[in-house]
């Protein structure tokens, strides 16, 4: 785990940055936002998934935790993570008037996200220290997925 220590502190760093700087492109366009169907749930979605990457990244900074306390707490992030997660996109599919490929993409792309971090924690709990790799994959593909919300609150709700 201590070879992981620089990963995961850029990961607080990044994830961090991003999630500040989310905040502040939200208030900006937080009425246009609230007034389109679905979005404000998009929102929160890549928001929570840029929090639970700081907060895991954290974590696995933590001097002394075992693999086992790991996994534990990466799976209860993660789960919660998941639920929500693809409760949210499946039911923005029926608000948003978007293609079918469209609103699968995006639930495809979330639980890309969200799966590998079950796996990784997993992994973890029974002693397989290659669940971080899993969980690394997971952290860097909420990135993507959280960036990819952003833009459509940030840039293309404006078109």
């Amino acid at each position: 785990m201590d070879a992981w220590g620089d990963f995961f502190a850029a990961m607080v760093g990044g994830a961090s940055a991003l999630l500040g700087l989310l905040f502040v492109g939200l208030s900006l366009n937080l009425e246009r936002i609230l007034a389109a169907s679905g979005l404000a749930s998009r929102a929160l979605l890549a928001l929570v998934l840029l929090l639970v990457a700081t907060v895991l990244s954290l974590v696995f900074l933590m001097p002394g935790l075992g693999l086992l306390t790991h996994g534990l707490l990466v799976v209860a992030a993660a789960t919660p993570l998941f639920i929500a997660g693809s409760y949210i996109c499946i039911t923005n599919a029926a608000s948003e008037k978007r293609s079918r490929l469209v609103v699968g993409m995006n639930l495809v792309l979330f639980e890309l996200a969200a799966l590998p971090y079950l796996a990784g924690g997993v992994l973890l709990i029974r002693g397989d220290g290659s669940g971080i790799y899993w969980i690394a994959a997971a952290q860097v593909l909420s990135i993507v997925k959280a960036a990819a919300e952003a833009w459509v609150l940030l840039v293309e709700i404006k078109r």
